[in-house]
């Protein structure tokens, strides 16, 4: 797929597009240096796009015109950008939209197999911006973005969140969010793939301090089906949800906002709280190593000291002798464990 093969190849040079590009890259390469946003495409620009779009999509697989690519998709960011009007136009043209899911899918698949190709990573991140543009324009889109970046159990999405490319991870986790809709939250707690993207997602905020990311796992922890998932994540992972989970519950609340954590997932902190106090007493040598499930065990503790006193949560101890009883047990535990030698709870 390089350009020297392309330049060389008969069969490239007798297809339509070599006809098409040297107008349409002109007029390509002007809309996408454009900086301003918003303003109506016309219909004849429109139907040329979708000309460049179907004969990159149909030649996907034999001959990739990398340049063209890259232009398109800074087109249609640059059109996308504030302007439901232009987002609107394109989600109605059929032809356009399969050729752009068809170029979407080539440049994941293909920075998947190979993150170094430089060329397929400039045309995936115009890709992924056109797509966040698309949706933040237009809500009725967030179906079509949804399960194209969601194909086979979440696979590609995650591999994108994973990319060794910083912005490949953060426009992903941009669009990513932007489609969130309560449907789509469940749709994603209930997959096979769950685990793996949530995985990603926590990967990214404690190595890149993700925005996106921090956004999408807030969510989740305020949707009552994280319970089913959340004890099949690593320990590292379930300790950077209980940081977000302590970190807002100590936030002001907007009036219309949710609460920070789903009652489902305070009710599981606390039945998993005696069972950890129980894991500490044969844990000593991983104690003093830092192991992250005693790191848990401090985490769970402190979401349910926040809890205990947040407002409109404290209801959900009003029953509270098993959770008492489990408090003095802990407290005991430390205490025995921080005095029979030097670890974690000394």
């Amino acid at each position: 797929m390089s350009e020297s093969t392309i330049a060389g190849d008969e069969k490239v040079n007798r297809d339509p597009i070599c006809l098409l590009t040297p107008r349409l890259h002109s007029s390509l390469q002007e809309l996408a240096a454009l900086r301003t946003s918003g303003q109506p495409v016309s219909s004849e620009t429109w139907s040329s796009v979708e000309a460049v779009a179907q004969v990159l999509a149909s030649t996907w697989d034999e001959a990739v015109e990398w340049q063209a690519v890259a232009d398109l998709f800074r087109f249609l960011r640059n059109a996308f950008a504030g302007s439901p009007e232009n987002a609107t136009t394109a989600t109605r043209n059929e032809v356009l939209m399969q050729s752009v899911q068809t170029l979407v899918k080539g440049l994941c698949e293909l920075h998947i197999k190979d993150s170094s190709h430089a060329e397929c990573t400039v045309g995936l991140r115009c890709s992924l911006q056109s797509l966040g543009n698309l949706v933040c324009s237009h809500q009725a889109s967030e179906n079509l973005v949804w399960e194209l970046l969601t194909a086979q159990e979440y696979q590609m999405c995650t591999a994108l969140l994973s990319s060794p490319d910083v912005k490949v991870r953060q426009y992903s986790s941009m669009v990513l969010y932007n489609c969130l809709s309560p449907a789509h939250v469940e749709s994603l707690l209930s997959s096979a793939g769950s685990v793996g993207m949530i995985e990603s997602l926590a990967d990214m905020l404690a190595n890149t301090e993700s925005e996106w990311s921090l956004f999408i796992l807030e969510r989740l922890l305020q949707h009552d089906d994280l319970v089913t998932v959340f004890q099949k994540l690593s320990a590292r992972c379930r300790c950077v949800l209980l940081d977000i989970a302590a970190d807002n519950l100590t936030k002001t609340r907007g009036e219309d906002a949710p609460l920070p954590i789903s009652l489902p997932f305070l009710e599981h902190a606390q039945s998993q709280m005696l069972e950890r106090v129980w894991t500490m007493t044969k844990c000593l040598e991983a104690a003093a190593a830092g192991d992250p499930e005693i790191s848990e065990i401090c985490k769970l503790l402190k979401v349910l000291c926040l809890a205990s006193a947040h407002e409109e949560l404290k209801g959900s101890f009003a029953d509270g002798s098993e959770l008492l009883a489990t408090a003095l047990e802990v407290l005991k535990t430390v205490h025995l464990l921080g005095k029979s030698s030097e670890n974690a709870f000394t």
